[in-house]
């Protein structure tokens, strides 16, 4: 009696894990059928002619809208008068009025279309990064009169305080380019901005300061200079590797050890480093403008109008800003122009004018 009831107590278990397995046989059946037709159903809406032809038009529209962003975001900054930065006749008064005006319209500018950060137009960054290395030149020569307006021109003595609006300045432009949210970039320029205008009502005002004394016109002059110096040493690395020794040092006895190796730029980054230094360029011609009104008494004063007026004839931009289709970097017998040895040939005199302008305010 017990054995047939252990005989039939297994019999049930037996049944019960027969159908469970049927069960999830049929289940495994039915969704690999419902698989099938959805895989099915998915490839007859990709093979249909009105899918082909929306992924068409969809294709077209999206070339179409990155050509006309890429044609529209392809340019470079336009030179401007000071009346343009809002600067009017010279008022006694008003020392240093004119060098802050040309740092706002320019920050305004680079404000308004900063591009280094727009994710949007990353399919377009090989065509797209003349105008971006130009900003980035653009940046650079603005960190570095930032840094003069706040170190020297409005300052006295060394031991004076340092005016917080320019530092703040200088704070929100030293910030990361390439941020795109929270931060944006263009959010820290759009406070520079508004800081250098506080700054420039407390100098119309009386309360801040810029002295126009010799000295330190020669600061800029001296920054102006030295980047001057900087640019054209990356643009003659394009041309070749080379040992040189720098013109400061000539003649001393210990140049030898002060001998520079320079390293032949990388093809692709020649015109990167040659719409950097126009950007630079840009920037530094402007404010050479600007400080030269700012401190027109003090050089006529030191009888150097015919240098500073000199110096303003080669530093135009009209002669530096263009675009070639191609910055070609062709050699002496080449039938191909070197772009770049042709710009350090506008900065080298340039720089010498500059020197020579140094020197006559030194007097």
């Amino acid at each position: 009696m017990w054995e047939r009831i252990v005989r039939r107590y297994n019999a049930a278990l037996n049944w019960r894990d027969d159908l469970i397995d049927r069960s999830k046989e049929r289940l495994r059946r039915d969704s690999y059928r419902e698989g099938e037709g959805r895989r099915e159903r998915f490839v007859h809406v990709i093979k249909s002619r009105w899918f082909k032809r929306i992924a068409a038009v969809c294709g077209v529209l999206l070339l179409i809208g990155y050509g006309v962003s890429t044609v529209r975001h392809y340019h470079f900054a336009e030179p401007f008068t000071l009346a343009e930065a809002g600067y009017v006749a010279a008022n006694p008064t008003h020392k240093g009025t004119a060098i802050v005006r040309v740092l706002i319209k320019i920050i305004g500018d680079l404000e308004n279309d900063w591009q280094p950060n727009d994710l949007a137009l990353s399919p377009t960054q090989l065509i797209l990064d003349n105008p971006r290395n130009f900003q980035y030149g653009e940046l650079f020569a603005i960190r570095e009169v930032i840094i003069i307006l706040r170190e020297e021109l409005g300052r006295l003595r060394t031991n004076d305080e340092k005016n917080p609006h320019v530092v703040a300045a200088y704070n929100y432009v030293a910030n990361d380019t390439d941020a795109w949210i929270y931060p944006r970039f263009e959010w820290k320029l759009a406070d520079a901005r508004r800081e250098l205008g506080v700054y420039l009502k407390e100098l119309e005002s009386g309360k801040a300061k810029i002295y126009p004394r010799a000295d330190n016109m020669n600061a800029l002059l001296y920054r102006i200079a030295s980047m001057l110096g900087d640019e054209a040493r990356r643009l003659e690395n394009a041309y070749g590797p080379r040992e040189i020794t720098s013109e400061e040092t000539a003649g001393d006895r210990g140049a030898d050890t002060e001998t520079i190796l320079n390293i032949q730029t990388p093809w692709r980054e020649i015109d990167d480093n040659f719409f950097r230094a126009q950007g630079v360029l840009y920037v530094m011609s402007h404010i050479y403008g600007a400080a030269r009104e700012d401190f027109r008494e003090i050089i006529r004063v030191k009888k150097a109008d015919a240098f500073a007026d000199r110096v303003r004839e080669v530093f135009n931009p009209e002669g530096f800003l263009h675009d070639p289709l191609y910055v070609s970097n062709g050699g002496r017998l080449s039938m191909w122009p070197n772009h770049s040895m042709q710009l350090v040939g506008i900065v080298q005199t340039t720089r010498q004018y500059v020197s020579s302008l140094i020197s006559a305010l030194e007097q």
